[in-house]
This record gives C-alpha cells, sequence and structure tokens, in this order.
C-alpha cells in the first residue's frame, strides 16, 4: 500500500490509502479495539467480542486456532494489534519510496532506458527498505506492549 500510494499519488485508492493509514496511526489501540468490537461484535454479531472460541486437544496442547470459533475470536484482536504497526510502515515506505524516485540515480536508470517495473521495484524499492526493516525491527518491542493492551480490551 505505501509503494502504491508512492507511485499513483493521485489516485483514489492512494487517496483511500493515506485517510486509513492517518485514521490507523492516529488512534490509540485500546479505542481500536473498543470499536471494532462494538461494530463487528455489538452491531453486526459476527464475530465473538471476548475469549477464545472452541479448543482442541492435542497431546498436552490445547489450541483454538483448529477451530472456525478459535479463528474467529483471533480476527478482532489481530486486526486491532496489526493496524497501527502496518499504518506507520506503510507511511514509511511511501515517505522514503518518495524521497528514493528523487534521487539522481533513478534519473540515470530512466536515461539508460530500464522499465519502469524494473526501476520502481528493482532499483528504488530495494534502497526504500533499507530504513524501513530498521524501523520494523524497532517496533517489536511497541507490538509486546500493546499486545498486553490487547489483550485487556479482548479479555
Amino acid at each position: 500500500m505505501g509503494v502504491y500510494s508512492a507511485l499513483k499519488r493521485d489516485t483514489f485508492l492512494a487517496k483511500v490509502f493515506q485517510a486509513v493509514s492517518l485514521i490507523g496511526i492516529s488512534l490509540p489501540t485500546f479505542l481500536i479495539g473498543i470499536l471494532l468490537i462494538y461494530l463487528f461484535a455489538v452491531v453486526l454479531g459476527w464475530l465473538p467480542s471476548f475469549g477464545r472460541g472452541d479448543v482442541v486437544r492435542l497431546g498436552w496442547w490445547t489450541t483454538g486456532l483448529l477451530t472456525v470459533s478459535g479463528l474467529k475470536a483471533l480476527i478482532m484482536p489481530s486486526v486491532t494489534l496489526g493496524l497501527f504497526q502496518m499504518t506507520l510502515i506503510m507511511r514509511l515506505v511511501r515517505a522514503e519510496m518518495l524521497e528514493v524516485l528523487r534521487t539522481d540515480y533513478i534519473r540515470f536508470a530512466r536515461a539508460r532506458g530500464l522499465t519502469t517495473r524494473a526501476i520502481h521495484f528493482g532499483h528504488a524499492l530495494r534502497n526504500t527498505l533499507v530504513p524501513v526493516i530498521t524501523v520494523a525491527g524497532l517496533q517489536f518491542g511497541s507490538v509486546i506492549a500493546f499486545a498486553i493492551i490487547t489483550e485487556t480490551v479482548f479479555q
């Protein structure tokens, strides 16, 4: 989404991605969780609001990952936990991609006659991902911290 919104800045879909990323990065994790519970559990009734669903016993291990109700119970906490991280990375990818596309070596690659796909994904994206991977690694600690908040909201 970040690459798309950098390459096609003026399209409607790119503007939707930017709006979603702004909302995702602005709202706190617990509020996203509460809003998801209200919408999908209370109003629509599609997903459970708490719990882990039915479990299956595999020897000494019990898991809800192998049942439909267990997977339904994972959807909202996963979206809640991943939304902030996804929007942060998306905005970083967009900003870095726009910066890389303005550099001289991209201009020289265009002058050499390379295809736009080769320029965007072979040259620009490769150099865009260096700071993105660094920030993604640093965000691992916040994922653990937000997981505690998410578990509190979803019990």
